[in-house]
């Protein structure tokens, strides 16, 4: 056995030991899925948020009248060639 190992403890304390092991693990798994469960409750029964990043109505009535990127220069003028 050299240094750096350390002796393994024999005994009934290491059937015991990995139940305990799997029994927290299992208790932490549970609070976890409770914990996410109740966020996900709690963000539910949020009231809804008034949507501030609408576009405002165009004069002729159509939501996306002028709200696009600016034409180039020069399109729809009529005085290309064909």
């Amino acid at each position: 056995m050299t240094t750096s190992q350390r002796p393994r403890r024999a005994g009934s304390g290491s059937p015991v030991r990995r139940a305990l092991g799997r029994s927290l693990r299992a208790l932490r798994d549970l609070h976890d899925e409770q914990a996410y469960a109740w966020e996900r409750f709690l963000l539910s029964c949020r009231a809804p948020q008034p949507c501030t990043h609408t576009p405002a109505r165009a004069r002729g009535g159509h939501a996306a009248a002028g709200s696009g990127p600016p034409a180039p220069a020069g399109v729809g003028s009529g005085d290309q060639a064909a």
